[in-house]
Parts: C-alpha cells; structure tokens; sequence
C-alpha cells in the first residue's frame, strides 16, 4: 500500500539544480552556467521564458473536462509549483532561497484509494558543489511510516544516471539510467528488492530517416506472467510522438496517431488524438510568458 502511494510520489517529484558553499558562490554559479538555467523546463520539453502551463482536456463539444495539470515556473526555469488532478489531487510547493534555488517544498495529496483522503508531505534538499541534487528527504505530517530519502548520482556531463529510495536506510527501490553520446536515454532499469516486486527494463533505440527521428521502447518486465512489450513512436522535429504503437506478443495493445499546433515558441497548445480516423482525445495547453 505504501509502495503505491510512493510512485505516485515520485512522479510528481521535483527534479532542480544549483547550490554551493555560500550564497555568493551559489549566485556564481547559476549566472554563470547556463546548463542550470532552464533546466526544469527542458525537462518539461517547454522552450523560452515560461512562467506557467496549464493543461487540459476537452470533448468535441469544446466543453472542458475535469482532467487538470498545472506548472508554474521562475524566471530561472525553475518549477516552483505544481498542481495535479489526473488521479487524484496533488499540489506541490516551492520554497526558494534568495538565488530562486529550491531549499523544500510542502505537498498535499488526496486519495480515495486504499483508505487515504488527505496528506500532507515536507520536502527538503541537498546539492553538491556542482549544482546537483544529492538527496532529497521527504516526511508525512499524518503517518509516521512515511519518512523516505532519495539520493540520486550523476554522469561527467550532469546527467542522473541514478535515483536510490530508502525508507529510514532501508531501500526501497533503484532506477538506474544510461545514456547514448547525445546524452540521449537508452536503457532504464527498475529495481525493487522485494522479491514479490518484478523490476523493469526499458530499451530504447533510435532512428533517423531524412527528415523525422524515430525511437523504439522495448520494455521488458522480468515476471513471467509480463510479456514484454514493443512501443514504436515517430516524432516530429520538436520531439513530439506524431504515432504511437504498442505491441505485446502478437496483440496491438493501441495505436494512435497525433496532429499538433504550435504557438511562436514551438510548444504545442493543441494535440488532437486519433485512433484510426476517430478522434479519442483533444489536449489543450494554456501557456504564459515572461
């Protein structure tokens, strides 16, 4: 029960550089890096000065449906507040030094699965001299069993290339990530050492044709009652899936295809699904600048 709750946290999980000894060199750095600078938002595949992005659902009647994400940004690229209705409820805070660097965060969540309706969590973080988180501490104001640290470790070039969760020392869980020479990811793996947990691997490979990169995730569930499945995408040149194809043995789990439209920074504020020629969804995206 715990372990469910706990990837719904990690989804919503913050991920922001930069620290250093003092405030001075803190400052230092982040004027002076411009790796840090808009990291969260090219983690969010969001290009130029975002301050917010609000995305949302609607029917073919352009009525809204109750499906709701929110993000909402620094003028340093940096999340400082999320809000999330997919599930359930969440909404997540940042507090930030006087540099914009994130110091803790506080989030409420909601559920009416397994008896949970409302929680509070507290959220604290480390950086290295580098600018990198190290460790990030969360606890629950209700539950006293929910008290878990996250220490992540990093490539030459900045990239995690792993996430360890420990409930009071005690892990729970290790992904790890490899990347190509572009700093593209090709391998992930999930660990669980609970014996009754099967890990995931995922593979990734990537294409390219004239005009249109595409990649391949072969995901593989070490679980004998788990096929591995094949997810083929094509994507256009911001990066976006224009088709999706999952395959499990000889069965096509889905197949859907995706038209676009951009706004002059080339984020997308409109994505129409279809499967076939039927449309199954229509995204919207309320986007913000500075």
């Amino acid at each position: 029960m715990a372990i469910i709750k706990i990837k719904y946290l990690i989804l919503l999980t913050v991920t922001a550089f930069v620290s250093c000894k003092s405030e001075k060199d803190q400052n230092n750095f982040i004027e002076n890096n411009d790796d840090f600078l808009n990291k969260d938002l090219q983690k969010n595949n969001l290009n130029g000065k975002v301050k917010s992005v609000n995305k949302y659902f609607i029917d073919t009647n352009e009525i809204r449906t109750e499906y709701y994400w929110y993000k909402e940004f620094n003028d340093k690229g940096i999340l400082v507040k999320s809000e999330d209705n997919r599930l359930d409820y969440s909404n997540l805070i940042i507090t930030c030094d006087s540099n914009d660097i994130p110091i803790n965060g506080i989030q409420y969540f909601k559920t009416s699965y397994f008896d949970y309706k409302e929680d509070t969590y507290n959220y604290k973080y480390k950086y290295n001299l580098q600018g990198l988180r190290t460790k990030e501490s969360y606890k629950s104001e209700q539950e006293e069993t929910i008290d878990y640290d996250l220490h992540y470790r990093y490539n030459k070039a900045g990239f995690e290339t792993s996430k360890r969760l420990f409930k009071k020392e005690t892990p729970v869980s290790l992904d790890s990530t490899v990347y190509d020479k572009k700093n593209r990811i090709i391998k992930q793996l999930h660990l669980q050492p609970d014996t009754n947990q099967f890990y995931r691997q995922i593979i990734t490979v990537y294409s390219n044709n004239s005009k249109k990169e595409t990649h391949t995730l072969h995901r593989m569930p070490c679980s004998s009652s788990y096929a591995p499945e094949y997810q083929f995408e094509k994507l256009d040149n911001c990066g976006n899936p224009l088709t999706i194809i999952r395959i499990r043995d000889d069965d096509t789990l889905y197949s859907l295809k995706f038209k676009y439209k951009y706004d002059l920074y080339n984020n997308w504020i409109e994505r129409v699904s279809y499967d076939k020629d039927s449309i199954v969804g229509i995204g919207r995206r309320d986007i913000i600048y500075y």
